[in-house]
């Protein structure tokens, strides 16, 4: 226990920071996350149409992913990182004008587009600021902090829901804004000054390279069968979003948001609870164990889920579900960073993150056209056999050579 606690005392300053950062956005995060709630319950909208609308939405991270990318490389992190935020914190704002006509639509999708532009910006700050040995840990410890502001937010969300919709944006802007101060006055513009080429401590695989994007994902082939495992895992992610919401609905009925809401706070109080042990000790594994693990996690929370209505055992998924995704958020940015060029940072990570992100951003569509085939019922097998499968694909992706498990 004394080195783990060692382990999480040594990690860069701007860990911490994204770490206060993120839960400060995510304690207002309370838009997004009831997406299907207001589809349906506020615009009327019917499960198909509503599978739709939310797809059309979570579209836009495909440009602002590889826009988000090529202009972090080009002009930095800080800059875009605070021009992007800025954005979707007035487009919230003035979304709450608006709350319940049909023109949110359009709201929503600039909101996720900005949204999109952020991430790769995320990854490559933070990939920049830690090393292979400490990547897993930094990572979780930005996700800790968005989990920490998210035990709160999606239940006072629920609470404002069905009598002050309108205050659900307007508050999602005011602690974006606070956020978003905190980055633009403690995290540096720069990069740190290492990582000369020559360093031994250097990987290969993070060296700079001479050519261009296709070239590179071309000589890392491993790299885009990943990419296509995270998709499916997303995929499956994404039904906390979609499936979830719906299946609450026809157990619970009206109050279905409001369970929705302390279910998804409990699921952040667990990441709490599990990202300093589960993280610190998994950390000494190869990202490829890691997911692995991620597939069997999610699998067995969501079999669970949909098997049941008793709350109790709905709580006990969300722990198995929330172990899956604390390994999610520390493994498979790390992965993605310990396979970049320092150079190509913020592409490789937009262009990997939008192939991952697009399982989420078709999971409602998809798991929409199969409820309507085959009912809700049959999601739940289904996603386990698919979880199972991701898990034994990672396994057969991973190199013959014998590399340390810490930073495989």
């Amino acid at each position: 226990m004394k080195s783990l606690i060692e382990k999480w005392r040594n990690l860069p300053r701007i860990a911490y920071i994204f770490g206060l950062a993120n839960f400060v956005i995510a304690v207002g995060a309370f838009v997004m996350p009831f997406l299907t709630f207001m589809l349906t319950s506020k615009l009327g909208m019917s499960t198909l149409e509503a599978a739709f609308y939310v797809n059309i939405v979570f579209f836009a991270h495909v440009p602002a992913q590889i826009l988000g990318g090529w202009l972090t490389d080009k002009f930095g992190r800080k800059p875009i990182y605070v021009a992007a935020i800025s954005a979707e914190i007035i487009l919230t704002a003035i979304a709450g004008f608006f709350a319940e006509q049909f023109i949110l639509i359009y709201f929503l999708f600039a909101i996720a587009f900005m949204n999109g532009i952020v991430a790769p910006v995320i990854h490559a700050w933070q990939s920049d600021y830690s090393t292979a040995k400490n990547r897993q840990m930094v990572f979780a410890t930005s996700y800790f902090g968005w989990n920490l502001g998210f035990a709160i937010g999606p239940a006072i969300a629920g609470l404002l829901f069905n009598d002050y919709f309108q205050f659900m944006f307007w508050g999602d802007a005011l602690t974006t804004t606070f956020g978003v101060l905190i980055v633009l006055f403690l995290l540096p513009s720069k990069k740190p000054e290492q990582d000369k080429d020559d360093e031994i401590d250097v990987p290969k695989a993070e060296q700079n390279y001479e050519g261009s994007i296709w070239s590179l994902f071309f000589s890392r082939p491993r790299l885009l069968l990943f990419a296509i495992v995270g998709y499916f895992l997303n995929m499956i992610y994404g039904q906390m979003t979609f499936t979830v919401p719906l299946h609450l609905s026809a157990v619970f009925g009206e109050s279905g948001a409001s369970v929705f809401g302390q279910l998804w706070s409990f699921n952040a109080f667990m990441v709490l609870v599990l990202t300093p042990i589960a993280v610190g000790y998994l950390s000494r594994f190869s990202t490829y164990t890691n997911i692995a693990i991620i597939g069997v996690c999610y699998g067995i929370g969501f079999w669970l889920f949909g098997s049941t209505i008793s709350i109790w055992i709905l709580l006990v998924s969300i722990v198995i579900f929330s172990l899956g995704e604390v390994t999610f958020a520390a493994n498979m940015q790390t992965h993605i960073a310990n396979e970049s060029p320092k150079n190509f940072r913020g592409r490789v990570s937009g262009s990997i993150n939008l192939i991952i992100g697009a399982g989420y951003g078709m999971s409602p569509l998809i798991s929409g056209l199969f409820i309507e085939r085959w009912g809700i019922e049959a999601i739940w097998p289904t996603l386990f056999v698919v979880s199972i499968l991701c898990s034994v694909a990672i396994l057969f992706l991973r190199p013959k050579t014998s590399v340390p498990e810490s930073i495989a």
